[in-house]
């Protein structure tokens, strides 16, 4: 059994899942390794999770915005008064 404070067990987290790895701290038994190799392997794809999620996040909203230039330009009211797109965006977004 380890005998690390509980400063050095966040510590070892967060080295462990930033991939900076010092090697100041290490697991000595086979059952520490065995559980910080599941912690990393879980921790990684928690942080691969957060990492794509955002970025699905931000390409859903630029996606959103370009529809609603797309209405906005195809709005046979708006070209019958031959409003600008920025006027039709205030509209839709109201």
């Amino acid at each position: 059994r380890e005998e690390w404070s509980q400063i050095d067990c966040v510590y070892f987290a967060m080295i462990t899942l930033t991939t900076v790895g010092f090697g100041d701290l290490t697991p000595t038994s086979d059952l520490d390794k065995i559980v910080d190799i599941i912690f990393i392997y879980i921790g990684s794809s928690f942080i691969g999770l957060l990492v794509g999620s955002f970025l699905a996040n931000s390409m859903d909203e630029n996606s959103r915005k370009s529809e609603q230039v797309h209405l906005a330009e195809a709005c046979v009211y708006c070209k019958e008064r031959d409003l600008k797109v920025e006027a039709k965006m205030k509209n839709i977004s109201a």
